[in-house]
């Protein structure tokens, strides 16, 4: 509903994984907090973003581009 607290999960790599179909879709805030999945989804978040972080193709960004911001505000 409107003005409801809505957090957002962004996509996950493993498209395989059972907790798949949660990803890049919203929950609402009190939900989500509740979720007794809700670590697990944290952890395989974070699994991504490190590989993401580690890739050669990440590298050739933060080369080009500079580092990005999110990556000071995450750290």
């Amino acid at each position: 509903m409107d003005g409801d607290a809505i957090k957002g999960l962004p996509p996950m790599s493993d498209t395989q994984h059972p907790l798949h179909k949660y990803f890049d879709a919203g929950f609402h805030e009190q939900c989500f907090d509740n979720w007794d999945k809700k670590e697990e989804a944290l952890r395989i978040l974070e699994e991504d973003r490190q590989k993401y972080i580690n890739s050669d193709s990440f590298k050739e960004v933060v080369a080009k581009h500079g580092k990005p911001k999110w990556l000071d505000e995450t750290n």
